[in-house]
């Protein structure tokens, strides 16, 4: 019977064990894996038959752009975390062919750069709006 109880309890042990390092493993998996923090911009542009300007800083809005032509946007990024952040770059699927960034980044502490977005036209594009988001995720090193 000394042998059933501690077969037994070591089967518990192991399972116990077992259980243990899961939810160490999840737990970083679920902390590694969230951002921070996100911010989301929207992106609007229409393609037509002459140019259109647009001014405004809480989206970018490249306003009327002309067949087989380009232009440019910037947006400013700060860190505020006491230490360095990954920031990914994510476009919306539908404007993949139009807007082109850098993927990702690290920003330092206290940090501020200017992250260009390039909008690309070709030639054989429809008139018509497009809109779309950008979402920028920041990520603890």
């Amino acid at each position: 019977m000394k042998n059933g109880k501690g077969s037994k309890d070591k089967k518990m042990f192991y399972l116990l064990f077992a259980v243990a390092i899961f939810l160490v493993v999840f737990s970083l998996c679920v902390k590694f894996s969230a951002p921070l923090q996100t911010k989301t911009i929207n992106v609007k542009f229409s393609v037509g038959e002459n140019l259109g300007l647009v001014a405004g800083t809480d989206e970018l809005n490249f306003g009327r752009v002309i067949l087989d032509s380009s232009s440019e946007k910037r947006i400013n990024l700060t860190n505020l975390y006491k230490f360095p952040v990954k920031v990914n770059v994510l476009i919306s699927k539908n404007l993949q062919k139009f807007v082109f960034s850098e993927d990702e980044f690290v920003l330092e502490p206290d940090e501020t750069i200017e992250v260009p977005f390039n909008l690309i036209v070709s030639s054989n594009e429809d008139l018509d709006n497009y809109s779309g988001k950008v979402l920028f995720e920041f990520r603890k090193l």
